[in-house]
């Protein structure tokens, strides 16, 4: 699915519609997997390369929560940021 395409004319209202008429706390599962149907929808494989990118992102933030304050978080080398999605090979 394209940005310009009908199937994303659709997508997109009925994405925004049922994320306000959500519960709040809940609103960030229906954006992740919406997030997840929109990118299988355009590539299957990039199933993959956006679940580590979630993992990772949730893994850092629960490190950075982890450490906030705290004297061992000098100690921890930092990670590198994952690879873009631009440089990955689509053979």
């Amino acid at each position: 699915m394209s940005f310009n395409s009908i199937g994303f004319l659709i997508f997109l209202p009925v994405t925004v519609i049922v994320n306000y008429i959500l519960p709040h706390k809940a609103r960030w599962v229906w954006l992740l997997a919406a997030s997840y149907f929109f990118y299988m929808s355009w590539e299957p494989k990039m199933a993959a390369l956006i679940f580590a990118v979630t993992l990772v992102a949730y893994l850092g933030g629960l490190a950075a929560g982890y450490f906030r304050d705290k004297k061992a978080a000098r100690r921890v080398p930092a990670l590198p940021p994952p690879l873009p999605a631009c440089f990955v090979s689509r053979r």
